[in-house]
């Protein structure tokens, strides 16, 4: 099975717009605005704005994914997985626990949170095309204010927050002009297709009614297939996978080793799509 050439060609806009941001900031602006951003002749200043190299970048990030957070506790979730490079917290036994996180997929960012219950439709579409919003804006909101503090006000902490601004609304760009980064939609698209009222609509509802029921159970036992049938009969390569995995976890959770079987053969199929790192913690026996 070949590479989706639209999952690398959207993966790559995003590096674009990352990195893009900053040197098109940085290039057009005037030479009095753009002392604001560097550091003066100051030790310290010095000091910030090189720390705030490493910094900013991870502290955009853990804004970014502490929207979702937020969101989603303030709708009565719980929370699964809060993760920003190497540290994060991990619901593990129904605790949360922090976490050191080697999982490279993780690396840049990731939060999730989920209902108590099993939640009807329309209030379960409601509350996550919030959680989905949260983050970019989030990100768009840290960015103007780091901005405008650095414009308006000559601190000591203006090389840190011109960086972090940048690198906020690099973020905030990167996760809504896409459809994709690396094999995960972004999330201007998963608000988008949980609003769609056609097929791509039921697909991504079924998806988060099957992820959550797994994490209210801590098993696929009980799964319908007919939910599991939505993502199999998709015409996305990546969200049929899902559908096979699903339908894999739900055989071995019932005990049906005959499908077991027959099902890990056809995921065997789709394993190049998949990052090794997400491969092996499916556990795919």
């Amino acid at each position: 099975m070949k590479f989706n050439k639209k999952i690398i060609i959207d993966s790559l806009i995003g590096l674009i717009l990352g990195g893009g941001i900053i040197f098109i900031v940085y290039s057009f602006l005037d030479k009095e605005t753009l002392l604001k951003f560097l550091p003066t002749d100051n030790l310290i200043s010095k000091m910030i704005f090189f720390s705030s190299v490493v910094i900013a970048p991870f502290l955009a990030i853990a804004f970014h994914e502490l929207g979702h957070l937020i969101s989603g506790l303030i709708q009565g979730f719980k929370t699964e997985l809060y993760v920003v490079a190497f540290f994060g917290i991990k619901r593990i036994d129904n605790k949360v626990k922090v976490i050191f996180n080697t999982n490279l997929q993780y690396f840049g960012g990731v939060a999730a949170t989920s209902p108590k219950t099993l939640l009807r439709e329309n209030e379960l579409i409601k509350k996550y095309k919030l959680i989905f919003i949260s983050g970019p804006i989030s990100s768009f909101i840290l960015g103007v204010v780091s901005l405008v503090i650095v414009l308006n006000f000559d601190l000591v902490f203006n090389p840190f927050l011109g960086l972090l601004g940048i690198m906020s609304l690099g973020i905030f760009l990167v996760t809504t002009i896409p459809d994709r980064t690396g094999i995960f939609f972004t999330d201007r698209k998963r608000y988008q297709r949980l609003s769609d009222k056609g097929e791509t609509g039921k697909t991504e509802l079924a998806f988060l009614q099957i992820v959550n029921q797994t994490l209210l159970e801590s098993n696929c036992k009980n799964i319908p297939l007919v939910k599991i049938n939505i993502l199999k009969q998709d015409n996305d390569k990546l969200i049929q996978f899902w559908g096979h995995y699903f339908e894999y976890q739900h055989y071995k959770d019932n005990g049906n080793k005959t499908g077991v079987e027959i099902i890990k053969q056809t995921l065997e199929n789709y394993k190049q799509l998949m990052p090794k790192s997400i491969w092996k913690s499916l556990e795919i026996d």
